[in-house]
């Protein structure tokens, strides 16, 4: 969603010593910038971007499913992937909750949201999910009357049995209920809390009668309720300032070569709380990210994760590399990038999409993948050939070392 900024000129570079291995004589930056551009200002007139932005602050505070129960931290099938991410307008909660709420968001002045789906591993025997959402209204009055609303309109697809109300235990202002869909045992519910809904759906093969996914939306609210509470809203008068890049220059600093796919999701600069909603894995990334004193992510083609120094970049270097080693169909490859030995590149033998497919889709099931660092940054780029990957990963280093 960021894309405006994707073009490069001339600017302040983020000055990285000369502590590695890198010879910028041999690299081959093909057709991509290596300089980093201007600062990137604010969202502006933009009601869109407004939303993103809010959005991307609002992150912070929604409850991932990982938080809730330990095994629900893998991601769903990709046709579900636009379930994590910000919710910038209301036409948007209709395509992330897969609801058609959109028209009641949009009469109740629906301003930001953000949603974070995970699912159990198969491994684990019974299918289990869990979405948690937190949308924005202007006050408590308008919140409480869409949360109704879209409770009260949530329809009964083909597949569902029908839909029963059903209480959320210690939650009596939850307005839930639940079904079957498929055979799936399913609660959804809607929670005004103040200016928000706070939405949950949670489903459990695990028992027949939804005890289980009702037990998910307990926990969800649980922690849920005390977590928004720290989250201070933009006025809305003021949405306008918020600024693009939160931390004033790496953004401006990250890769985005035309023909270089952008995840539309994740796009833009993130805390690393926020972050996290889009990580393979949250458990362990949140660990490694807390180590290395990551203090915020840019995502536009690469992605730059700024740590507390370069020892801490190469342990979120390592601990990609780690991860990656134990995707299965993934191999590292024999040839290194020039100029940049320490990088680290990797190839999907079986179940890379082809370069058409969505670029939210190609960040998570990618043909090619690098992943290097440049004095305190560490980054990662992705592509659909192998020559590619290795010419963003010698731009990218480009941008952040200044040289």
């Amino acid at each position: 969603m960021l894309v405006g900024c994707g073009g490069t000129v001339a600017g302040q570079a983020l000055m990285a010593p000369a502590s590695d291995d890198a010879n910028v004589a041999l690299m081959d930056t093909g057709v991509y910038p290596t300089a980093a551009g201007h600062p990137i200002g604010t969202a502006g007139d933009d009601q869109v971007m407004q939303g993103i932005l809010e959005a991307h602050r609002l992150a912070d505070f929604v409850v991932g499913p990982w938080q809730v129960k330990d095994f629900l931290k893998r991601r769903p099938n990709l046709d579900s992937a636009i379930r994590t991410g910000p919710i910038a307008t209301a036409a948007d909660v209709h395509e992330t909750l897969d609801r058609p709420f959109s028209d009641i968001a949009a009469s109740h002045g629906f301003i930001a949201g953000f949603s974070s789906m995970r699912v159990a591993s198969p491994a684990g025997g019974a299918e289990q999910g869990l979405t948690n959402a937190v949308l924005r209204f202007p006050d408590a009055a308008s919140a409480a009357a869409a949360g109704a609303e879209m409770a009260a309109s949530n329809p009964t697809v083909p597949g569902d049995s029908p839909h029963e109300p059903t209480t959320i235990r210690g939650y009596q202002e939850a307005i839930a209920t639940r079904y079957t869909r498929g055979g799936i045992p399913i609660v959804e519910s809607f929670t005004p809390y103040g200016p928000y809904v706070l939405y949950q759906s949670a489903y459990s093969t695990a028992d027949r009668r939804a005890d289980t996914a009702q037990s998910f939306v307990v926990a969800s609210l649980t922690l849920q309720k005390p977590l928004i509470d720290q989250f201070i809203p933009t006025d809305p008068a003021r949405l306008g300032s918020l600024p693009k890049d939160p931390s004033g220059r790496i953004l401006a600093a990250t890769l985005a070569g035309e023909g270089a796919p952008i995840p539309s999701l994740n796009a833009g600069v993130w805390r690393p709380a926020g972050w996290l909603h889009f990580e393979a894995d949250p458990l362990q990334a949140a660990a490694a990210l807390r180590t290395a004193g990551v203090d915020y992510v840019s995502q536009r083609s690469a992605t730059v994760y700024q740590t507390r120094n370069a020892e801490a970049a190469e342990r979120v270097v390592n601990h990609i590399g780690t991860e990656l080693t134990h995707v299965a169909g993934v191999e590292p490859l024999n040839d290194h990038v020039p100029g940049l030995p320490e990088a680290q590149c990797y190839q999907r033998i079986a179940g890379a999409l082809p370069p058409t497919a969505p670029g939210s889709w190609l960040w998570i099931q990618w043909h090619f993948k690098c992943v290097a660092r440049a004095d305190r940054y560490a980054y990662t780029v992705f592509s659909d050939t192998e020559k590619d990957a290795m010419q963003q990963t010698s731009a990218q280093y480009r941008m952040l070392a200044g040289k």
